[in-house]
């Protein structure tokens, strides 16, 4: 799951966001399943969202790369044992300390 979500990370920031342009998805109503059932760049998107939505939650304007790798492997081992759990629950279960 780690080198998955390296490799998504990876693929976002070498590529142009056109990848997930004219979709659009209610994060507030979705699931971990749906989040794992994402290309790599959408995935890679997603995460960078929902990593700012948390910085906007707790008003943490810092950014570090580390961290949100941290991130990311937390929410895909969470999602991964819970896909039927609702993305933005686990992401602030993982993602706020």
């Amino acid at each position: 799951m780690k080198k998955t979500l390296g490799i998504a990370l990876l693929a976002l920031a070498l590529s142009p966001l056109t990848a997930v342009a004219g979709e659009t998805m209610d994060i507030k109503n979705a699931t971990c399943q749906e989040l794992m059932q994402q290309d790599e760049e959408a995935l890679g998107v997603m995460l960078f969202w929902l990593d700012g939505y948390l910085s906007g939650v707790t008003g943490d304007t810092s950014f570090s790369l580390d961290n949100l790798n941290a991130f990311a492997e937390a929410i895909g081992v969470a999602c991964a044992k819970s896909p039927e759990a609702r993305l933005l629950d686990t992401a602030k279960i993982v993602g706020i300390k």
